[in-house]
Protein backbone atom coordinates (compact mmCIF):
# COMPACT_ATOMS: atom_id res chain seq x y z
CA UNK A 1 0.00 0.00 0.00
CA UNK A 2 1.09 3.44 -0.77
CA UNK A 3 1.64 6.08 1.59
CA UNK A 4 0.16 9.56 -0.12
CA UNK A 5 0.96 13.00 1.54
CA UNK A 6 1.34 16.36 -0.25
CA UNK A 7 4.95 15.66 -2.33
CA UNK A 8 3.80 12.67 -3.75
CA UNK A 9 0.78 14.19 -5.14
CA UNK A 10 2.44 17.27 -6.78
CA UNK A 11 4.83 14.37 -8.61
CA UNK A 12 2.52 12.17 -10.59
CA UNK A 13 5.59 10.14 -11.74
CA UNK A 14 6.96 9.07 -8.65
CA UNK A 15 5.83 6.34 -5.92
CA UNK A 16 6.48 6.69 -2.34
CA UNK A 17 7.64 3.56 -1.13
CA UNK A 18 8.72 2.83 2.57
CA UNK A 19 8.81 6.88 2.57
CA UNK A 20 11.69 6.26 -0.29
CA UNK A 21 10.75 8.20 -3.34
CA UNK A 22 10.94 5.71 -6.26
CA UNK A 23 10.75 6.87 -9.79
CA UNK A 24 7.86 4.41 -11.52
CA UNK A 25 7.92 6.25 -14.98
CA UNK A 26 4.05 7.00 -16.51
CA UNK A 27 3.37 3.78 -17.53
CA UNK A 28 4.16 1.78 -14.05
CA UNK A 29 1.45 3.18 -12.43
CA UNK A 30 -1.28 3.15 -15.23
CA UNK A 31 -1.05 -0.87 -15.36
CA UNK A 32 0.50 -1.13 -11.62
CA UNK A 33 -3.62 -3.02 -10.30
CA UNK A 34 -5.67 -4.89 -12.20
CA UNK A 35 -8.65 -2.02 -12.21
CA UNK A 36 -6.36 0.47 -13.94
CA UNK A 37 -4.51 -1.53 -16.20
CA UNK A 38 -7.89 -2.63 -17.53
CA UNK A 39 -9.03 0.82 -18.22
CA UNK A 40 -5.83 1.97 -19.54
CA UNK A 41 -6.05 -0.86 -21.77
CA UNK A 42 -9.43 -0.61 -22.83
CA UNK A 43 -8.69 3.30 -23.72
CA UNK A 44 -5.40 2.18 -24.93
CA UNK A 45 -7.07 0.00 -27.62
CA UNK A 46 -10.07 1.94 -28.57
CA UNK A 47 -7.41 5.39 -29.08
CA UNK A 48 -5.19 3.09 -31.69
CA UNK A 49 -8.33 1.60 -33.13
CA UNK A 50 -9.74 5.29 -33.80
CA UNK A 51 -6.45 5.95 -35.17
CA UNK A 52 -6.66 3.23 -37.94
CA UNK A 53 -10.13 4.34 -38.63
CA UNK A 54 -8.98 8.00 -39.40
CA UNK A 55 -5.74 7.16 -42.12
CA UNK A 56 -8.38 4.15 -43.34
CA UNK A 57 -10.94 7.23 -43.46
CA UNK A 58 -8.19 9.69 -45.11
CA UNK A 59 -6.54 7.40 -47.88
CA UNK A 60 -10.46 6.67 -48.47
CA UNK A 61 -12.10 10.27 -48.01
CA UNK A 62 -9.33 12.46 -48.86
CA UNK A 63 -9.48 14.39 -45.83
CA UNK A 64 -7.23 15.55 -43.46
CA UNK A 65 -6.82 13.84 -39.98
CA UNK A 66 -4.25 16.50 -38.32
CA UNK A 67 -6.68 17.78 -35.91
CA UNK A 68 -7.93 14.63 -34.49
CA UNK A 69 -4.16 13.37 -34.16
CA UNK A 70 -3.31 16.11 -32.58
CA UNK A 71 -6.57 15.92 -30.36
CA UNK A 72 -5.98 12.17 -29.76
CA UNK A 73 -2.30 12.45 -28.39
CA UNK A 74 -3.32 16.16 -26.67
CA UNK A 75 -6.05 15.46 -24.58
CA UNK A 76 -7.19 12.14 -25.61
CA UNK A 77 -9.69 9.79 -27.28
CA UNK A 78 -13.01 11.53 -25.25
CA UNK A 79 -12.05 14.48 -27.54
CA UNK A 80 -10.83 13.17 -29.89
CA UNK A 81 -14.00 10.58 -31.33
CA UNK A 82 -16.98 13.67 -30.80
CA UNK A 83 -15.40 16.39 -32.44
CA UNK A 84 -14.42 13.99 -35.34
CA UNK A 85 -18.16 12.74 -35.73
CA UNK A 86 -19.44 16.01 -35.22
CA UNK A 87 -17.47 17.44 -37.89
CA UNK A 88 -18.79 14.57 -39.79
CA UNK A 89 -22.38 15.18 -39.45
CA UNK A 90 -21.74 18.76 -39.99
CA UNK A 91 -20.19 17.44 -43.05
CA UNK A 92 -23.18 14.99 -43.88
CA UNK A 93 -25.57 18.14 -43.45
CA UNK A 94 -24.16 19.89 -45.97
CA UNK A 95 -23.85 17.62 -48.60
Amino acid sequence: MHSWNSTSLLQPHSVLNNHKRVDAGFFTPLFATFPTAMISWDVTIAGTTFLVFLIHQSRKKNFKIFKYVIALFMVGFSLALPLYLYDNESFERLN
